[in-house]
């Protein structure tokens, strides 16, 4: 089992409730089991920062796996590969050419996937 870090920056959520419930319909999305932490993220007007840990349980195809669970919310991603550990880091920016998979998602301007480092 790999643990990995998704964070996203929201626009347009005027109240931390609406961020909230996003944050939830990605948790269910991803299967983080609503474990997310939400902020407000001060370099940008009406947004939120969202944060949340969950596991890929099949070690050995965790590169797959991580792009398979980031495509359930949107795309296009940039991927870092590390031939070192054999792990990736995505990247996804909003752009004319994002494409969401349910509209709930279009508020989302930023993300970030990682693998964490076990101690």
């Amino acid at each position: 089992m790999k643990k990995f870090q998704l964070v996203f920056i929201t626009e347009n959520q005027n109240k931390k409730e609406k961020a909230t419930k996003l944050a939830e319909l990605i948790s269910e999305t991803v299967a983080c089991k609503n474990v997310f932490e939400v902020s407000e993220y001060e370099k940008l007007e009406n947004s939120y920062k969202i944060e949340m840990v969950g596991a890929i349980e099949d070690a050995n195809s965790s590169i797959e796996a991580a792009i398979k669970l980031t495509d359930k919310i949107c795309s296009p991603w940039l991927v870092t590969y590390d031939d070192e550990v054999d792990e990736i880091e995505l990247f996804f920016n909003k752009t004319k050419h994002a494409k969401f998979k349910i509209n709930e998602f279009n508020v989302l301007v930023w993300g970030n996937f990682e693998m964490l480092q076990e101690p």
